[in-house]
């Protein structure tokens, strides 16, 4: 099965290629363990992902359907094993869209570090069935998870709300 890597109509609205955070120190903190419900934002998809090595259960929740179908794309690839294209999504669709920068590329090889390990991507793929992806906004999510990753949530709060 052929797969395309991003539809060309979701490239402008996509905010988030890859993390621009540390996924192993998003893990190490939060620890995922099988029984956790972990509600996440869902962003590239990649620390949703990450978090699936943990074997526990993700909702991937964003506001930009765009974030969310290129998190399914990437999650696609893994679940038919196409590592090496899930290895160099994300930059390419970037560049093309005129936003990459020397940033973009040290990301992208961090992201790109973090999964090159094969036996990681199949841990993560083991777990695909435990994510779910809602487009939704993360503050106004019922759920029952234990564990919550906000991600570059802060730019959403309205000013006089408060954020613990």
């Amino acid at each position: 099965m052929t797969i395309t890597l991003v539809d060309k109509k979701i490239i402008p609205r996509v905010a988030y290629f890859c993390s621009n955070e540390s996924l192993g120190s998003i893990v190490d903190g939060m620890n995922p363990q099988p029984t956790d419900k972990i509600l996440a934002i869902c962003g590239s998809g990649d620390q949703p992902l990450a978090l699936l090595e943990g074997g526990c259960m993700v909702t991937a929740v964003d506001t930009n359907p765009a974030q969310i179908e290129l998190a399914k794309r990437k999650a696609l690839l893994l679940r038919n094993g196409d590592y090496d294209k899930f290895l160099e999504l994300g930059i390419a669709e970037e560049l093309r869209a005129g936003r990459g920068d020397s940033r973009s590329w040290l990301y992208h090889e961090r992201v790109k570090s973090y999964f090159s390990d094969r036996l990681r991507l199949d841990r993560i793929r083991d777990n695909l069935g435990r994510l779910v992806f809602k487009e939704a906004d993360i503050f106004e999510t019922e759920n029952d998870a234990n564990k919550v990753y906000l991600s570059n949530a802060l730019p959403y709060c309205k000013p006089d709300e408060e954020v613990m």
